[in-house]
């Protein structure tokens, strides 16, 4: 889990990037795709999903910008160094976050998948960001730099937060 800016928090919300860049096949780094997937595989939705479960019932304000990204910020009376003790707590009990295959096989299938969720979210009436090059996008899924996603800038165009769950029901970011 990496946190995102200072503390205790300044004005606005303290982002958390819990499984940043981690929407792609699970398993240990450097693993090929016929390797079995050990028991700590976690897919980062639900780890995400925990992480923000656990903040929210320790008091923490927590917003979930897209599918693997929470805004946090301290819920009322709690101090920053409340917010970090809750954050390292949450941590603890949601165990490792996953790891992914960095494969060139791996990246090209999640890059089809990609571009299927951006369809899907097309034909839903939003408007995705321009996807790189195939060959772009397999050296940032490798090296874990800057990777494109379908889902990035959509978090100002819902109209709600049930709206986003549907869409993200429809056009899952998780991808297998």
């Amino acid at each position: 889990m990496t946190v995102v800016g200072s503390w205790p928090p300044r004005r606005g919300p303290v982002l958390l990037l819990l499984a940043a860049g981690l929407l792609s096949a699970c398993g240990p780094a450097g693993a090929t795709p016929t390797d079995a997937p050990d028991e700590k595989t976690v897919n980062p939705v639900e780890y995400v999903a925990r992480n923000a479960q656990c903040l929210r019932a320790g008091g923490a304000r927590v917003t979930q910008n897209n599918p693997v990204e929470l805004a946090i910020e301290p819920g009322p009376g709690m101090s920053g160094e409340a917010l970090r003790a809750l954050v390292a707590d949450c941590k603890a009990q949601a165990g490792p976050p996953p790891q992914r295959r960095t494969d060139r096989e791996t990246a090209l299938r999640v890059y089809q998948k990609y571009l299927e969720v951006r369809d899907c979210l097309e034909a839903e009436g939003y408007q995705t960001i321009e996807p790189p090059s195939q060959e772009t996008f397999v050296e940032q899924f490798a090296s874990g730099s800057g990777e494109w996603h379908p889902y990035n800038g959509l978090e100002t165009q819902y109209a709600s937060q049930a709206e986003q769950e549907r869409v993200e029901a429809k056009c899952p970011a998780w991808v297998q």
